[in-house]
């Protein structure tokens, strides 16, 4: 369950990477 949470949050940081 925290592992899933981790990757949506890893998810979260690449795509707010790559809209700057």
């Amino acid at each position: 369950m925290k592992k899933a949470l981790f990757h949506g949050l890893f998810i979260t940081l690449v795509i707010t990477h790559f809209c700057q």
